[in-house]
């Protein structure tokens, strides 16, 4: 009998890296009281910080601008109220492309002053050469980043972009109104933030800035809002832990075409990725799909704890691929490996942090 040729799902889960999640990344002002507590804390064991989207970060910052970080540089060292230096400070030159919000106008240039070396929280990144969305406040005349990590965006094509300047101003749009109208906010508030939910979420590089909330299952959706989701998602899906918030947000829902979209996504992340943390949950939420009634999966820290943690989760994932083998043969699925699109240039924001 001639040997059958390897599965690509599990030759890639034998024989690629295990794969291991960034730290969440930051909110707001407060983060800027916990750096000096967390700055040693490492990297893939704190989350302190709830995740920051696109809608507090329009509302917080005074200047959000796409630009380019035309340098970076270490700043002056100054000292606290009590006298005592402060870490290491950088200081990015941004040449402005466009103004979202705010009042610097294109070609201008602004100071924004950060640190690189933070651990945890994960701090905003600006590199030299680079393009980013900024999100920016203003504070004894110096301008910093609003969210940390959160505050900084890097799309990597033109329609990212075009997402970006979509959802930012359609969110000071809406807070604006909500602004103008304080006496009816309370009424109008949620709703307008549902819709801007929605929207944000049928794009990838917003996907997950509608889907955090979303998916944690206070809304209640429309139908016509649900169909929306299954459509942007199957046209332009994405491959990071927004596939899981996605199922999660369409539980209760049937489209076929929005699952073979979703059975398609898994199958290239298997091949291309292996298992990340948050394939799981998502292949489970295919399965209630079709169904089925998954039983709770072990952890892969209890699974073997004789076993060292990347002999564990190695173990893990060649089980997972094991599973949906087994899944795809019982319903006769024959999903098809789409284009796989990389991780986004920091990997602490949007659809690589953790749950």
């Amino acid at each position: 009998m001639r040997e059958q040729p390897p599965d690509p799902v599990l030759a890639a889960t034998s024989t690629r890296g295990v794969w291991w999640p960034g730290s969440e990344a930051t909110r707001g002002l407060l983060a800027l009281t916990l750096v000096g507590l967390l700055i040693h804390v490492p990297r893939a064991e704190a989350y302190p910080i709830p995740p920051v989207t696109l809608w507090p970060l329009t509302q917080e910052a005074e200047l959000i601008v796409w630009a380019d970080v035309e340098r970076v540089r270490i700043a002056p060292r100054e000292r606290d109220e009590q006298g005592m230096p402060w870490d290491d400070d950088e200081i990015a030159t941004l040449k402005i492309r466009e103004t979202w919000k705010g009042s610097v106008r294109p070609g201008e240039r602004v100071e924004v002053l950060f640190s690189s070396d933070i651990m945890c929280p994960a701090p905003p990144r600006y590199e030299a050469g680079r393009s980013v969305i900024a999100f920016l406040s203003n504070g004894n005349g110096r301008w910093w980043t609003v969210g940390m990590s959160y505050g900084t965006r890097h799309p990597t094509n033109p329609a990212d972009v075009d997402a970006y300047r979509r959802g930012v101003t359609a969110a000071r749009d809406a807070q604006a109104r909500l602004a103008r109208h304080h006496r009816k906010a309370t009424a109008n508030s949620e709703q307008e933030h549902l819709d801007w939910q929605v929207r944000a979420a049928l794009h990838p590089a917003t996907r997950w800035d509608g889907l955090y909330e979303l998916s944690q299952g206070a809304a209640a959706l429309t139908r016509a809002q649900r169909q929306q989701l299954a459509h942007g998602f199957t046209t332009q899906p994405s491959f990071d832990l927004t596939v899981a918030q996605m199922l999660t947000t369409m539980r209760g829902f049937p489209n076929r075409d929005f699952d073979r979209a979703t059975a398609n996504v898994l199958e290239t992340v298997f091949v291309e990725q292996g298992a990340p943390p948050w394939i799981s949950k998502a292949f489970d939420l295919l399965r209630e799909r079709h169904g089925e009634k998954p039983e709770p999966r072990t952890p892969w820290y209890k699974r073997v704890p004789s076993k060292s943690p990347i002999e564990a989760k190695a173990e893990q994932a060649r089980a997972l691929a094991r599973d949906w083998l087994s899944f795809k043969k019982r319903h006769g699925l024959k999903p098809r490996r789409l284009v796989f699109l990389a991780a986004p240039l920091v990997d602490e924001t949007g659809g690589t942090i953790p749950f």
